[in-house]
């Protein structure tokens, strides 16, 4: 996922990850550079407006939110290094990612996490980490995707989750 090309929700923003690392933001109504984000920041997710974008720092092992506009952090959080990159809310308050086999909630404005466990009712084996995790389009469930790192051919599980109204989530 080090290569990538990533939309905003709304359209208005493009994300473009070279495969040796760097983030280019580009506006797309205005067809011009917004925002250029050093190496070794990859695997770039713009949130639903395209006004933040969230990347990996493999050097630092942490998924950082940036403020398109302007290029400061936001918020950092701790993540796993075969991270297979975050994922914005459809509503934008939310920032989805993994680290190892946890999938991790986080609250963008406040950093707040939550750590969902998928082996409670799911056979997700200690070997295995979340290789993909994706919101639903009204942002009130989670499919998440487990494999074991570096193995194409090995089977993996798929873990629904159910947004509660509480703010947690049921799979």
């Amino acid at each position: 996922d080090h290569a990538s090309l990533r939309w905003s929700a709304d359209g208005t923003r493009l994300a473009f990850s070279g495969a040796f690392g760097g983030v280019d933001i580009y506006d797309t109504v205005q067809q011009q550079l917004v925002q250029r984000f050093d190496p070794p920041l990859v695997s770039p997710a713009l949130s639903p407006d395209g006004s933040q974008v969230a990347m990996y720092d493999p050097e630092q092992r942490m998924v950082v939110v940036f403020n398109v506009e302007d290029g400061k952090e936001r918020l950092g959080l701790a993540a796993s290094p075969t991270l297979m990159g975050a994922a914005f809310s459809p509503d934008g308050l939310y920032l989805v990612y993994g680290s190892g086999g946890q999938v991790l909630v986080a609250e963008v404005s406040s950093g707040r996490t939550l750590a969902l466990d998928p082996s409670v009712t799911a056979p997700v084996s200690a070997e295995m980490e979340l290789c993909r995790a994706i919101w639903s389009p009204d942002g009130r469930a989670l499919a998440t995707a487990f494999a074991r790192p570096y193995d194409g051919n090995g089977p993996g599980v798929i873990v629904l989750w159910k947004r509660l109204a509480d703010g947690g989530f049921q799979s």
